[in-house]
């Protein structure tokens, strides 16, 4: 980026004719008060300012008691060249709008492919009370594609219109979750439950050459409840945490060495009622390494605000020995993870 080019893009710093301003204290001992005296700040222009080698680009807004529509960029009588330019270069949709489902309805009106969608003038009809689907069908085709545009642009395809479902997903009947390293922060309802049920945990990593492996790969939950699978000096292992009271771990003997590999942990849920315990069996290559039984576990909730995180464990630990947030980042790669529980085993007739 030239010279030149950097000095616009640090100088552009917009705001409002209301600028700061000074005052003196008025004699408030007669009435009635003075009129206190104010000297208006004096404009500054940094336009010709010099950004550091190597600054990065920043453009800061400052709108104070100003809508968008006083602006030029929406037809305003405010002048904003910078606006005007970022405008030129976007996209301005803000007098119509679409609509397939109110916020308030539980479920899609329709299936997504058997919509029908409504069409308002913003500018005139606030409320969405006028429906000019009919009247105006150019222009929702014309929005129609838009959206599409900018669906796909954006990563939010395929679309999922469920609502309820998305919040619990044992009202979809999900049985299985796959994930990516870097998802963090995933709670409980967006999570795969995993209480009272068989489940399987699989992991392809890969590890690194020149030192061994360490850190979090999928752990759910803190210090006071949750479970790990994680690396520590290059073993792989499995804890689950009871409450913070209780910690059971399922760990191999023996190194991982820089090469991809898959580590796999069943565990095999008792029956018979929930928080029952289970047996717990580590895989590495489809090789068991580890099995110790879990005695019991939780049935409700690890934490209201802990998470599901992969390659890292945020906020408290549920393995002390590999920590949290930085501490506990994975020095690998997490390629794929997948989680899937089984329903609770029946019990035989007695």
């Amino acid at each position: 980026m030239g010279e030149k080019t950097a000095r616009n893009a640090f100088g552009l710093v917009l705001g409002t004719a209301c600028a700061a301003t000074a005052q003196t204290t008025p004699d408030r001992t007669t009435l009635p008060v003075p009129e206190p005296k104010v000297v208006p700040s004096k404009l500054l222009d940094v336009r010709d300012a010099k950004a550091p080698e190597g600054a990065p680009n920043v453009l800061v807004a400052l709108i104070d008691d100003l809508g968008f529509a006083g602006t030029s960029s929406y037809g305003g009588p405010i002048g904003t060249p910078t606006f005007d330019r970022l405008a030129g270069q976007g996209l301005i949709y803000n007098n119509f709008r679409t609509i397939d489902r109110a916020p308030w309805e539980p479920k899609p009106r329709r299936g997504l492919t058997e919509d029908i969608w409504e069409l308002y003038d913003t500018r005139t009809d606030f409320s969405l009370v006028n429906d000019l689907s009919k009247q105006n069908p150019q222009k929702l085709a014309e929005l129609q594609e838009l959206f599409l545009q900018e669906a796909e642009k954006n990563n939010v395809l395929p679309i999922d219109d469920r609502v309820f479902e998305r919040v619990n997903a044992a009202l979809a009947g999900r049985t299985a979750i796959t994930l990516a390293q870097g998802m963090t922060g995933m709670s409980e309802n967006v999570f795969l439950n995993i209480k009272n049920k068989s489940k399987t945990i699989n992991a392809e990593v890969e590890i690194p050459k020149g030192k061994a492996a360490n850190g979090a790969i999928i752990v759910q939950g803190g210090r006071f409840g949750g479970w790990a699978l994680y690396l520590k000096d290059g073993v792989p292992a499995y804890d689950y945490n009871f409450l913070g009271l209780e910690r059971t771990t399922v760990a191999g003997r023996e190194k991982l060495q820089p090469d991809k590999a898959t580590i796999r942990f069943e565990f095999a849920y008792d029956g018979g009622g929930a928080g029952k315990g289970g047996l717990g069996t580590l895989y590495v290559n489809d090789q068991q390494v580890g099995a110790g039984r879990i005695e019991r576990t939780q049935p409700m909730i690890f934490s209201a605000d802990e998470t599901a995180d992969v390659g890292i464990d945020l906020a408290t630990p549920v393995v002390e020995a590999i920590g949290s947030e930085a501490k506990s980042r994975f020095t690998g790669r997490i390629w794929k993870g997948t989680v899937a529980v089984r329903p609770e085993p029946k019990q035989a007739a007695k």
